[in-house]
Order: structure tokens, then C-alpha cells, then sequence
């Protein structure tokens, strides 16, 4: 019986040791990843909006009328949406339309949990309750220090599927078209989701 124990308990020292290792080699490479994309950050704002940019002043503080506002989280659900329903892209939220770095320190200010982890864990729910759980492992989330102030840098990858906005009971098809995201109506959904479909493409 000492001798399972014992046998149970190195396995379990290798396990944690094997937990451990990936752990440190995930934080490794999530530095690394973070000094690609300070390095990168300047040019991609000197360069402005694009089919593959877009700059978002704030996820849920007004400015202008000094509270919170519901509507611009949707706007950055349409965001995301035309980004995955085209693809792909960058969302720097933190900016204005013309790159004054602006910050998320007022969005946090807001949260329950006034910190990034809490700025991250609204923008997961946003996703997840507007866009569906399969679009929320399609945002990659960086927080970067910049000009005095934390730019929340979103990396949305392309969906292999339709996402689709829920807005009550509609479902709203959004796409990234040049340097802004439209709405389309049913029939321009049914044609740029059958082009953009391998069946479409062949």
C-alpha cells in the first residue's frame, strides 16, 4: 500500500512538474508575442483605418456624455462580426477614428472588476452573448502600454462559419468592407457567404 502511495505521489510530481513546464513555456511565448505587437502597434496606427483596421475610442464609456452606453458595446459586436464574416482583422479599442491614443482607463473604471482580466472577461461576455460561444475562440486579447495610456489590441481571426449578430430575435449579418463594417440585407448575406464558402470558390 506505501509503495501505490508512493508510486501515486511521483506521478503526480511528474504531472505538476509537466503543468508547470507548459505553463512557463505559455507565458513565454505570450512576452514574446507581446513585444512583436508593441513593435508593430506605431505603423499600424500611423496607417489608419483599413479593410484589416479598425480603431475604437472606448467598449463602453461614453465620452461625450460622461456615461455608460450600452450601444457602444454593440458596436463592437458589429465590429468583430464584419471582421470574422470577412477576413479577419485587428480592433484597437483605446483610440479614436484618427489615432489620438485615448485608453481603456475610463472602461475600467466601470467594470466590477476595474483591472485588464476585468476589461477582458466583458469583452469574452460581450462576444459570447452577442456573437455566440464559437465566435468568442475567435478574438485574441493583448493589452499594450502606449503613449502613456493601455491600448486593448483584438485579434479576430476569419470564421469559417456565418456569425451572426443576435439583436432580440433578428439575426444581423455583418462585413468588413473596406475601411468600415456594413450591415447586408438577406440576399447579400445568401451571396457573400456562398462566395466566401469553399463551395462558392469552386
Amino acid at each position: 500500500m506505501n509503495l501505490l502511495f508512493a508510486g501515486l505521489g511521483a506521478g503526480l510530481a511528474l504531472v505538476l512538474d509537466l503543468v508547470e513546464t507548459l505553463s512557463e513555456k505559455s507565458r513565454e511565448k505570450s512576452h514574446i508575442l507581446k513585444r512583436q505587437l508593441s513593435d508593430q502597434l506605431p505603423m499600424l496606427i500611423a496607417a489608419g483605418e483599413s479593410e484589416t483596421t479598425e480603431f475604437k475610442e472606448s467598449l463602453r464609456w461614453d465620452v461625450k456624455e460622461g456615461r455608460v452606453n450600452k450601444k457602444l458595446e454593440k458596436v463592437i459586436a458589429k465590429s468583430l462580426a464584419g471582421f470574422m464574416n470577412h477576413r479577419g482583422g485587428n480592433l484597437l479599442i483605446g483610440l479614436s477614428d484618427d489615432g489620438t491614443i485615448k485608453g481603456i482607463e475610463l472602461d475600467c473604471k466601470t467594470l466590477r472588476s476595474k483591472s485588464q482580466d476585468g476589461f477582458e472577461r466583458a469583452l469574452i461576455d460581450l462576444v459570447n452573448n452577442q456573437l455566440g460561444a464559437n465566435a468568442a475562440t475567435m478574438v485574441h486579447i493583448q493589452f499594450l502600454d502606449y503613449g502613456g495610456h493601455t491600448i486593448c489590441w483584438v485579434i479576430v481571426d476569419s470564421a469559417f462559419e456565418p456569425v451572426y449578430l443576435k439583436d432580440g430575435n433578428i439575426s444581423r449579418y455583418f462585413v468588413r468592407l473596406g475601411n468600415s463594417t456594413r450591415e447586408l440585407d438577406v440576399r447579400e448575406a445568401q451571396d457573400h457567404i456562398a462566395q466566401r464558402s469553399p463551395i462558392g470558390n469552386n
